[in-house]
């Protein structure tokens, strides 16, 4: 086998794996804080952007990571839809539910 073709093949086996390393890392960062069900008020002001709000969730402990709480709100194209107002959320609910949540 040539050189060439060595480098190349190993340079798509760390492609995949580190794809897949991130893959699992982002998903994980989804999911639930804690197996605490109780609920906490939470409040998202007017104006206030999704960066923010991340942060705010992160740091009332609902949230595991506020950047894959922004790339899930950016893939899945809500960012536009969070309401602002007065919420009653969990550390037990996954960043899905918290979404869905704030964007009805």
């Amino acid at each position: 086998m040539s050189r060439a073709l060595t480098i190349f093949l190993s340079i798509c086996v760390a492609v995949v794996v580190l794809s897949g390393i991130g893959g699992w890392l982002f998903f994980s960062s989804l999911g639930a804080r804690s197996t605490d069900a109780a609920t906490k008020p939470f409040t998202v002001t007017q104006g206030e952007n999704t960066s923010a709000i991340a942060t705010h969730l992160r740091v009332e402990g609902l949230i595991k990571s506020p950047f894959a709480f922004q790339l899930y709100i950016w893939v899945t194209r809500v960012a536009g839809r969070l309401q602002a107002g007065e919420y009653s959320l969990s550390p037990s609910m996954g960043v899905p539910t918290i979404t869905r949540v704030l964007s009805q």
